[in-house]
């Protein structure tokens, strides 16, 4: 009930009554006043009204949901990092995309667990062949004997070291301009860059 509309219809009848007017010129009052509607027009209010309050439901559901999935998703982004990480909720800063950011794809887990084992599938036979090449032997000391079964080129292959020799390595000359060798942090004598001590 619309009780402005109802109090403004009281005062047109009551104004109508007043003037002693009959039920016809009380209605045409109304009507004068617009607070008459016809059948057609109020079964179509009473359809708005049902459909608004249809609406109204849904959208009640719809933030409903909305607030479920900002909880899941704001979850989510905690157990990827903590919050000193992805940061909080601002207008320059999002923490659920810091955090799908931070997410390694599922692709390259894989290949990092694939490698993963194969190292330790390399570490565990390189014991086996370490520990076959211990002897002990009492009153030595120390009294474990090491025994290479494993070469160096083996070694190196394993933990992908690369060997360069030296004159092959990147540096800086050994030697200064004149020629003279920098290991000795001074230049040799007769060196003509050494000035001449005149007495």
């Amino acid at each position: 009930m619309n009780a402005r509309r109802v109090n403004a219809a009281a005062g047109v009848i009551l104004a109508a009554q007043k003037r002693r007017q009959t039920a016809a010129g009380v209605a045409a009052a109304l009507e004068a006043a617009g607070l008459l509607q016809s059948p057609e027009s109020a079964a179509e209010l009473a359809a708005l009204r049902q459909q608004h309050n249809k609406l109204d439901r849904t959208l009640d559901e719809v933030m409903a949901e909305r607030d479920a999935h900002h909880e899941a998703l704001d979850r989510f982004a905690l157990a990827v990092a903590p919050e000193e990480i992805i940061g909080e909720h601002s207008s320059g800063n999002n923490p659920w995309a810091n955090a799908f950011e931070l997410v390694t794809p599922a692709a390259e887990v894989d290949a990092l667990r694939a490698r993963v084992a194969e190292l330790e599938a390399q570490r565990a036979a390189l014991a086996v062949r370490l520990r076959t090449g211990q002897r002990w032997q009492q009153g030595r000391s120390p009294a474990l004997v090491s025994e290479d079964f494993v070469s160096q080129p083996e070694l190196r292959n394993i933990f992908d070291i690369k060997l360069t020799a030296p004159w092959d390595e990147p540096g800086e000359d050994p030697c200064h301009p004149c020629g003279c060798p920098k290991r000795f942090d001074r230049h040799a004598d007769g060196c003509p860059t050494i000035p001449e001590v005149t007495s």
